[in-house]
């Protein structure tokens, strides 16, 4: 069964993974380490996305999204998803997508 290492601060900070999964996954003897990423941030360039998305693949590092939306973390500005979407398709990263429905 995998383990699921989410990013740091609350799954938003990609850095984190993309900085030491290396070291964990050399380092985990039943290489079954996945690593989740909630790119919940609103307002973000689609270079943000791109960068990290092609960092994970080029560092062979598995790569899921999670808890994507819409609308970011506090329910105000928006998410570029299906941009994220089509690109995590196209290099072939999993995703969850996670409903927010902004109550009026």
């Amino acid at each position: 069964m995998p383990l699921v290492i989410d990013a740091a601060g609350f799954g938003r900070d990609e850095s984190y993974i993309l900085q030491n999964a290396k070291y964990l996954i050399n380092n985990d003897p039943d290489h079954k380490l996945l690593f989740s990423w909630h790119p919940w941030d609103e307002g973000q360039p689609q270079s943000r996305y791109k960068s990290a998305i092609d960092t994970a693949v080029n560092n062979r590092i598995p790569l899921l999204l999670g808890e994507i939306s819409s609308v970011g973390a506090l329910q105000e500005g928006t998410i570029d998803y299906r941009y994220l979407l089509q690109y995590a398709a196209e290099k072939k990263i999993g995703w969850l997508c996670y409903l927010t429905l902004k109550i009026l």
